[in-house]
């Protein structure tokens, strides 16, 4: 696996989702999967960590942009397959949707905790510098890199947390280059406020 991590642009959009409705916390319709210990509330007053906390709210996150890929292929007759990875910093946005709550981080990490996605990766620039012979280029196939499990700030195991991208490329003939990727995640999700670990 190859790791991507220079870009030719980032951008971003935030916005909150309507809360759907709420659900008992036991019973036969109590909520399940990643999410369902989580305080069935908007803010949870975290005296034990002095901040405010976003726990139910929902967000519909975007991040778009290109990265810089250069795979070259190898070989005139046979295709290279590359699997690369890349994670946009989303930082920012989330420290936009904390704001906006009224949370601050108190020297924490903010997160997301996924519940859709619909990630899109296809090439943006591509090159072969002499005659191409049997030349191609593209992108197979896409995904959420595995997510990330963390104890938040407030011990509730996510385990859902959006750790970045996977694509599958591949590139053809020996002077071939894919140069760039163009990307666009749609994400939908919770915030999630975590300390990490000290340095060493």
């Amino acid at each position: 696996m190859i790791h991507l991590d220079s870009y030719a642009g980032q951008n971003w959009t935030i916005v909150p989702v309507t809360t759907p409705p709420r659900l008992p916390v036991t019973g036969p319709t109590a909520p399940s999967g990643p999410v369902a210990n989580l305080p069935d509330i908007d803010i949870t007053p975290a005296t034990d960590v002095g901040v405010p906390y976003p726990s139910n709210q929902l967000w519909a996150l975007t991040l778009t942009g290109v990265v810089f890929c250069d795979v070259q292929g190898t070989s005139e007759s046979a295709w290279r397959y590359e699997t690369v990875s890349f994670t946009p910093d989303y930082t920012p946005a989330l420290e936009r949707a904390a704001a906006w709550m009224g949370a601050a981080t108190g020297g924490r990490t903010w997160l997301f905790e996924l519940e859709q996605w619909a990630p899109h990766v296809t090439t943006a620039t591509n090159f072969n510098r002499n005659v191409a012979n049997n030349s191609g280029h593209g992108v197979d196939a896409w995904r959420p890199a595995p997510f990330r499990t963390e104890t938040d700030a407030f011990g509730v195991e996510r385990s859902h947390l959006f750790d970045g991208v996977l694509a599958d490329v591949v590139v053809r003939d020996t002077d071939a280059i894919i140069h760039r990727l163009a990307y666009h995640v749609t994400l939908v999700g919770r915030l999630a406020l975590w300390t990490p670990p000290p340095i060493p």
